[in-house]
């Protein structure tokens, strides 16, 4: 099993008036969790698992292209 970290940009949300001049930033998420899986577009990882199940829970898909930085442990 292994257990990623990963920082990446998010989307923002928000929710009053914004001046047309206002500069907007996008959110910066720091995370970590078990690796589900990664692939050519996508990390995969949940903050839970459920060993006699064999189940992830609480699961996120995160583009590459959204990643600024990458760990990954591997746990024995």
């Amino acid at each position: 099993m292994k257990i990623v970290y990963l920082k990446w940009k998010d989307a923002t949300f928000y929710d009053r008036y914004v001046e047309r001049d206002e500069k907007l930033d996008l959110l910066v998420i720091e995370e970590c969790g078990f690796l589900v899986y990664e692939d050519k577009e996508k990390v995969v990882f949940a903050t839970s698992y459920e060993e006699k199940e064999r189940r992830w829970k609480y699961v996120h898909a995160i583009p590459k292209v959204n990643i600024i930085e990458k760990k990954i442990i591997r746990l024995d």
